[in-house]
């Protein structure tokens, strides 16, 4: 067997399809899934055991890094504080390295950064939480005053155009 092969185990079709089927696949579409993944693993194969070297062979290394606008997870744009959002919104670590796009590996330095800075980052996420509310505000009102001006500026334009000058007798 060979690495990418014994990471998904495509030899274990019992598994996989009753994984499936929890998944609310009916039998034959969770065996049909099956075979359809060992088919394109089968005809890709030399690429896919490359990608299995490059991807997997040696563990990545993440870690936050400290920027201007505040902690950012590396090889991302995901910012601590959604994580800690997210976290705060009863979200899994699944569930958050799904929604942001992240690995799981990301995901655990986040939460770990978390750890240690849980004070100061629940602080500061709540002025970023007051501050976003503010620029909604203020953009809901700009919004307002641009369709108000944008409905002036229609009147007065069908007014200029259904005016009809008095006729000389």
């Amino acid at each position: 067997m060979n690495q990418f092969t014994d990471l998904l185990d495509l030899n274990d079709e019992k598994s996989y399809v009753a994984l499936l089927m929890e998944e609310g696949l009916s039998k034959a579409e969770a065996e049909e899934a099956f075979r359809s993944l060992r088919s394109v693993y089968e005809k890709y194969q030399a690429a896919f055991d490359s990608l299995a070297r490059k991807r997997w062979a040696t563990p990545r290394q993440y870690w936050i890094l400290e920027t201007e606008i505040g902690p950012r997870i590396s090889d991302s744009r995901v910012m601590v504080y959604d994580v800690l959002d997210y976290l705060n919104q009863g979200a899994s670590a699944e569930e958050i390295a799904e929604i942001c796009n992240l690995t799981f590996r990301q995901v655990e330095v986040a939460l770990k950064y978390i750890e240690q800075h849980q004070t100061a980052l629940e602080a500061e996420l709540s002025q970023i939480k007051i501050q976003q509310a503010q620029e909604e505000t203020l953009a809901r009102a700009r919004q307002k005053e641009i369709a108000l001006k944008a409905q002036e500026m229609s009147m007065v334009r069908e007014s200029k155009t259904s005016y009809q000058p008095p006729e000389n007798q």
